[in-house]
């Protein structure tokens, strides 16, 4: 498994970038076989931006927990109180919105698909890592804390907490990256509507 994880980690970078290219080249010069009536895009663009923006925030909180200290402590408090894995949860939020601002049931199955196919293998190298790190006291936190979807009975956070801000700004940068995507994804459905877009290809 760690073998496995480390050559994910290698690639995952290059491979990332690739698949998203050819996801945006599909969506920019697709076109929609079905289409919806406008107070279901309306629908379907509002919650996707509450999801997008809740995944903004949850990273946002993450962050604040771990900046500057990831592989120094073991993090269990805030959103780490609650499951193990909060930023890669919050990032699944922020997946499922630009899944549904594409208005595309093909690249919302895609993005579903390659988190499934992706992060578990990603999550069980990390977790192999940090039993390494901590041993006990880490089997001991994987065994009452949710390993990705939260048990929000377990939360618990501290009266005052320290943070390094040179870190927690850098991560923040990282944090609206889905509010970005989103934004980008709007653009590109009103040039398409507008056919300053022109699509070549049906897509679902």
């Amino acid at each position: 498994m760690k073998n496995k994880y480390r050559k994910v980690k290698k690639y995952r970078t290059r491979l990332s970038r690739f698949l998203a290219i050819l996801a945006i080249i599909a969506l920019i010069f697709g076109k929609q076989k079905f289409i919806l009536n406008p107070i279901a895009y309306t629908v379907i663009d509002i919650v996707a931006l509450l999801l997008c923006t809740s995944a903004v925030m949850g990273r946002i909180w993450c962050s604040f927990y771990i900046s500057g200290f990831k592989n120094k402590k073991l993090v269990s408090e805030g959103p780490y109180s609650m499951m193990r894995n909060p930023l890669y949860y919050f990032s699944f939020l922020g997946l499922i919105g630009v899944g549904l601002v594409s208005h595309s049931l093909l690249f919302f199955a895609f993005c579903i698909l390659a988190f499934a196919f992706y992060y578990p293998l990603v999550i069980a190298g990390e977790e192999a890592k940090l039993s390494g790190i901590y041993g006990e006291q880490y089997d001991k936190y994987r065994s009452t804390v949710p390993k990705f979807f939260p048990k929000f009975s377990l939360f618990h956070q501290p009266q005052e907490y320290s943070v390094k801000p040179k870190t927690f700004y850098k991560d923040l940068r990282d944090c609206s990256m889905f509010i970005i995507v989103y934004c980008v994804m709007i653009l590109i459905n009103v040039l398409k509507a507008e056919g300053i877009i022109k699509a070549f290809f049906d897509i679902f």
